[in-house]
């Protein structure tokens, strides 16, 4: 057998002994583990920037981020790309004649907003996350206001939007709708049931108790010959459903705990005095979409005060 030659050797004896004493085999597992835990540092901040050396440059934009901002980003314009699409649906339908225009109107009153709300779990727990979502509504807002100026006018968002067709309508029921929307997303966010009770009832509980009344409400009330039994206990039940399904998917997902028997009592309560205050005579001077939310709120806020 051939002798390994001196030099050789002496190079051999010199690696293992000069530079680690420890056996070779210790040397080799201390040399991958230390190559494993580099490994996880390097592919410690690509966890959502995955994708091949040709995306090395995204690893660089992901990390420098704020925490959740790439989150909120993504889903703020989903939102918006949403609330347009859903929007520009119910223009399309109006104008094949397919859907009546009240009746348009209204299935736009009743659904964004429970939309709107629905999304909210998808942000990020980061204390600006509401910030993204409230410029959902906000631009919304703004759409309105240019249109009711005319600033500018898109006939199709008009006639969609409004009751009787005339821009000007844009900047009362519809606009005060955006607001308050903005406002229960402002004031309670996803921590508290308040704010997403309050939008339950207007868009929901509001939005039906038109559509039924105006089918079903041969009976009217005695003392509002414009509203119904049968709009006002639509409102009601819709109102009560609709709330505590919102309260129900938010305490599941762990926002806030609630005592479900004083929940149930509370909106039960909060949708009855809502559905009073949206029968009675005032809609000449006080819009339905100021005061059904703000009868809300301040009821929520008494009612479900232990979770501000």
């Amino acid at each position: 057998m051939a002798s390994v030659p001196n030099t050789v050797y002496k190079h051999l004896h010199h690696l293992c002994t000069s530079e680690d004493s420890r056996p070779n085999s210790l040397q080799r597992l201390a040399t991958r583990s230390s190559l494993s835990y580099k490994a996880r540092i390097v592919a410690a901040p690509c966890k959502w920037c995955s994708g091949g050396p040709q995306q090395r440059s995204h690893v660089h934009i992901c990390s420098s981020l704020p925490p959740g901002i790439g989150q909120d980003i993504l889903y703020t314009g989903a939102g918006f790309a949403g609330a347009y699409a859903w929007v520009r649906i119910f223009d399309i339908l109006g104008e094949m004649g397919l859907l009546e225009q009240n009746l348009s109107r209204k299935l736009i009153h009743v659904s964004t907003g429970l939309l709107y709300v629905l999304i909210w779990p998808f942000f990020s727990p980061t204390p600006w996350s509401r910030l993204f979502a409230i410029s959902i509504p906000v631009a919304n807002a703004i759409r309105l206001a240019v249109n009711g100026f005319g600033i500018f006018k898109d006939e199709g968002f008009v006639k969609s939007i409004s009751r009787g067709g005339t821009s000007g309508e844009l900047l009362r029921g519809p606009l005060y709708y955006a607001l308050a929307l903005t406002c229960c997303t402002v004031c309670f966010w996803r921590d508290s049931p308040v704010g997403m009770t309050a939008i339950a009832i207007m868009c929901g509980g509001d939005g039906v108790a038109d559509i039924i009344g105006r089918h079903f409400g041969t009976v009217k009330l005695p003392y509002n010959s414009s509203k119904s039994w049968a709009g006002s206990m639509s409102m009601f039940g819709v109102g009560c459903v609709l709330s505590l399904s919102l309260v129900k998917y938010f305490s599941t997902l762990g926002f806030y705990s609630v005592d479900w028997t004083h929940a149930a009592w509370s909106i039960t309560f909060i949708s009855l005095l809502a559905t009073v205050v949206e029968s009675l005579p005032i809609s000449n001077f006080l819009d339905d979409n100021i005061s059904v939310p703000l009868v809300s709120i301040i009821m929520g806020m008494v009612l479900f005060s232990d979770l501000l």
